[in-house]
């Protein structure tokens, strides 16, 4: 286990994905080893999403929704590995488009869980899980005649093939051997994604070991943790009343001062404004009515002919992060709720700016 090991991963999960415009066949099976499970929720025919074998993967390539642009930018990008085994998760914020007279596009993301397996010196994916889960635009309706969708909001349906808990990389893989392969401000990367995956995918406990014990603490003595502890509870009082919660995070800065980190981010997708995450619900508070009122005076970004090659965010704000035992835990973190452009898809998969 190595580095280089730890960069043909990441390469090859970009791979994977790029495969998803490019539809060739021969990436799939360098890629995969040929009795790879997988487990797809966009399966209309198979309830629970089983497509097993590398000709499920075919089949999900060859039926792939077409479209003339698709932009696939991978966010929260998080891999540890051990001896012969290693897990990989990432989002893939998409937004495709038919141009014609008028724009026509739908958003949708994609939450990836992969397992990879070293055999014989080379690393090929033996596991693969998608959630696919729209957001808005006007070709949800020609995706639907080839995937199967659960709405974003409506609790219930079919169970998610993401299985928080059990998929995490965190859990899977255990220890800190990858604190000799990180960087330092991949460490810090991973503390953050470890926060929001946690939320996300309701493993909350991945939530509460991703922050400071003086989490947003000023006191004279000594915390025993009661400010993340609220924190963490608010957050479920909230998430639990969502079938889906995205926090995709694009990292636009990282600066390191010692045992203090500085992240400035953007959040690509998800709630325009706060559900209780960042205020406190103390108090005569309709944990409901707050969810629900978050989902009115959405401002929706605009499309056009000029614009389809432009990203755009839902949230800016930034982290603090301090080492504590040598781990880096969250300390601080705000969001700005809105619109913002900011600029080009890059060539690279990878969306974060550092």
């Amino acid at each position: 286990m190595s580095r280089t090991d730890y960069d043909v991963i990441k390469q090859d999960f970009a791979n994977y994905i790029r495969i998803w415009n490019t539809h060739d066949l021969k990436e799939v099976d360098r890629i995969f080893h040929k009795n790879v499970a997988f487990k797809t929720s966009t399966s209309i025919k198979m309830a629970n999403g089983n497509q097993d074998s590398i000709y499920g993967v075919y089949d999900f390539i060859n039926d792939f929704p077409p479209v003339d642009v698709l932009h696939t930018p991978i966010y929260n990008y998080a891999c540890r590995m051990k001896k012969d085994k290693a897990y990989a998760y990432g989002e893939v914020v998409c937004s495709a488009f038919h141009l014609g007279d008028t724009v026509e596009f739908f958003e949708f993301t994609v939450f990836i869980i992969t397992e990879w397996t070293n055999v014989d010196g080379k690393w090929v994916i033996t596991t693969l899980r998608h959630e696919a889960v729209p957001h808005r635009g006007t070709l949800k309706d020609h995706f639907q005649k080839y995937w199967h969708f659960e709405e974003e909001d409506e609790v219930g349906g079919r169970i998610q093939t993401i299985r928080g808990d059990g998929d995490a990389p965190w859990y899977n893989i255990k220890g800190e051997e990858m604190e000799d392969i990180l960087t330092e401000e991949e460490q810090v990367k991973d503390c953050i994604i470890k926060n929001v995956y946690g939320i996300e995918h309701q493993a909350f406990n991945l939530t509460l070991e991703s922050y400071s014990i003086d989490y947003q603490c000023h006191r004279y003595w000594p915390s025993d943790g009661d400010r993340v502890k609220d924190r963490v509870q608010q957050i479920k009082a909230s998430r639990n009343l969502l079938r889906y919660f995205f926090s995709p995070i694009k990292f636009r800065s990282i600066e390191i001062e010692g045992n203090r980190a500085f992240v400035s981010v953007d959040r690509v997708r998800g709630h325009q404004q706060d559900l209780g995450f960042q205020t406190s619900t103390d108090g005569n508070v309709d944990v409901r009515k707050r969810v629900k009122d978050s989902l009115k005076d959405a401002i929706e970004y605009q499309y056009t002919k000029e614009n389809v090659n432009i990203e755009h965010t839902a949230a800016r704000g930034m982290y603090e992060l301090v080492r504590e035992n040598g781990t880096w835990k969250v300390a601080y973190d705000k969001l700005y709720f809105g619109l913002y452009e900011v600029g080009p898809y890059s060539d690279g998969l990878y969306g974060d700016e550092c």
